[in-house]
């Protein structure tokens, strides 16, 4: 089973659209698990007519409180997945090729320790960051998180992006794209600017609050790769 973790914020049209990308273009359309963190004030995204719309898709969904924390929420929906590999995706963008998730399971068959991810159109000018991306259990079970915890919005992806990269386990599937309408971005998708990215834009506080955090924690990300490194080189002694 492949899970994939999903907090959303009335958008049901986008948040359909996205599932009906992931289920569409894959091999193995019934061996995915969404898990969708729906808002306690959004009464637009129900659930009986998601599982109306994905028949036999595994669709669960977990209303609570707003959260002004994206990655407390997907930490949290990670724990509660069952599958493997775990991605970190958004309502705002879809899959445009056919058997991605084929492509996504691929580095994990035997060693686990990897951060994979597929071209997403928000990187322009050929910079490769993990702005979506998946992990395994194992790796979350070394370092006891799925995302760090200690950022609001922003910074989650590089901090992976970097610690991978620099432990030589991360892979950008540069033929599996997807396509990002982040209007905050892009200005291309302005029609898509809603009440969430303009809740996300009133305190743009956020933004530089989250880069003194990942600059004052470079302490962690080193720990982060010690743990990962030291379960690599045990597993390659276990199999030589």
């Amino acid at each position: 089973m492949l899970s994939i973790t999903m907090p959303t914020r009335k958008r049901p049209e986008r948040l359909r659209h996205c599932i009906h990308s992931c289920v569409d273009l894959a091999d193995n359309p019934g061996d995915l698990e969404f898990l969708l963190y729906v808002d306690d004030d959004d009464n637009e995204t129900r659930h009986e007519e998601l599982q109306s719309e994905f028949p036999g898709v595994n669709i669960q969904i977990f209303v609570a409180p707003r959260l002004f924390n994206l990655y407390t929420v997907q930490n949290f929906l990670a724990a509660r997945s069952h599958g493997c590999p775990i991605g970190y995706l958004a309502d705002d963008m879809y899959f445009t090729t056919q058997g991605w998730d084929t492509r996504v399971k691929q580095p994990f068959i035997h060693d686990k320790i990897w951060l994979v991810f597929p071209n997403d159109t928000e990187n322009p000018h050929g910079r490769v960051r993990a702005t979506h991306g998946f992990l395994s259990r194992k790796a979350i079970k070394i370092v006891r998180a799925f995302v760090p915890n200690c950022f609001t919005y922003y910074w989650g992806d590089q901090w992976l992006s970097v610690v991978y990269k620099k432990l030589g386990r991360s892979v950008c599937l540069k033929d599996v794209m997807i396509t990002h309408e982040n209007p905050l971005i892009d200005p291309a998708y302005v029609m898509h600017l809603d009440d969430t990215y303009r809740d996300k834009c009133k305190d743009r506080d956020y933004m530089k609050i989250d880069h003194r955090i990942y600059k004052n924690t470079e302490h962690e990300r080193r720990e982060w790769m010690r743990k990962l490194r030291d379960y690599i080189a045990q597993w390659q002694r276990r199999h030589r």
